[in-house]
């Protein structure tokens, strides 16, 4: 997944070193070769024009969560990138806000009153992950 990335070679090799060379040990450190150990929920959030971790890695993780029966759910935005949290607008950050809590209210439980309740997830039943959120682009 190394070289997926436009980060750059000159900066990947800092982590564990030329990952061409290094392909074993980069490998063994992939979110891939651990999520066998994943249980609880995962929410995956993932902007559709990341070039920093491209979104077929998040569709990786999903399915592999899914596969092994881990409770997951991943959104996808269309046009967000890396770190959308002001790059997309209000209705986006509005939206990513609002599935957090109503996540957390899910899973953790809540007395507060600001949390709402769980929305349907995103995901269908045919586990086909949606590409368009709703959210205006």
């Amino acid at each position: 997944m190394a070289l997926t990335t436009y980060v750059g070679y000159g900066f990947i090799p800092s982590y564990f070193g030329d990952p061409v060379r290094e392909r074993a040990l980069y490998n063994a450190h992939s979110p891939l070769t651990f999520v066998h150990d994943v249980h609880m929920p995962v929410l995956i959030m993932h902007g559709e024009r990341d070039v920093r971790v491209p979104i077929f890695q998040g569709e990786m993780f999903y399915n592999a969560l899914r596969q092994q029966g881990t409770p997951v759910e991943m959104i996808r935005y269309p046009g967000a990138p890396h770190w959308f949290g002001g790059a997309v607008g209000p209705a986006y950050e509005q939206d990513v806000q609002q599935r957090v809590l109503d996540w957390l209210g899910r899973y953790l439980g809540s007395s507060h009153d600001a949390l709402e309740p769980a929305k349907t997830p995103a995901v269908s039943s045919t586990g086909r992950i949606p590409l368009d959120t709703g959210i205006p682009h």
